[in-house]
């Protein structure tokens, strides 16, 4: 009786385990990418190139311009089309993220996310892997895609 007690005890308290098909993704995304080709609110842009994005579990650490900036990720590769969601990885308990999709093939991997970051309302994200012009000032903004190629040792 206290065995089963134990064990049902056990049973509310463990952490609930992913998707075998996000883990995968999540493996198959860890390392280093570089951003070759971006494409901002429907036009061809230069944002981000050469920018590093670093995969390590959920976590993602964007190289830019400025200070590293750390996310927090989650994938549904169920999802059609797969959906990845950035978070501030800092503070902890931030609100906001930057709502995607993206795919992965042939060593491409292809982004596309809502561009302000206060965005957090699902019906913001891409449904498309093509940029959006946004709506009026103040409300979402348009989307951002990048093309990004895995990093050559």
């Amino acid at each position: 009786m206290v065995l089963s007690l134990f064990v049902a005890a056990l049973a509310l308290h463990a952490p609930v385990p992913k998707d075998k098909a996000d883990t995968d993704t999540l493996k198959a995304l860890s390392g280093e990418w570089v951003v070759t080709s971006s494409q901002e609110f429907g036009k061809k842009g230069e944002l981000h190139l050469g920018d590093v994005f670093k995969f390590d579990g959920d976590r993602l650490t964007h190289e830019g311009h400025g200070d590293p900036i750390e996310y927090r990720i989650r994938v549904t590769a169920s999802a059609k089309p797969s959906q990845m969601d950035w978070r501030l990885a800092e503070p902890a308990d931030a609100a906001t993220s930057h709502r995607g999709i993206f795919k992965l093939d042939d060593g491409k991997l292809t982004v596309c996310v809502v561009r302000k970051f206060d965005a957090d309302d699902p019906k913001d994200r891409p449904t498309e892997f093509e940029t959006k012009v946004g709506r009026s000032k103040g409300d979402a903004a348009g989307s951002v895609m990048l093309v990004l190629e895995r990093k050559k040792k």
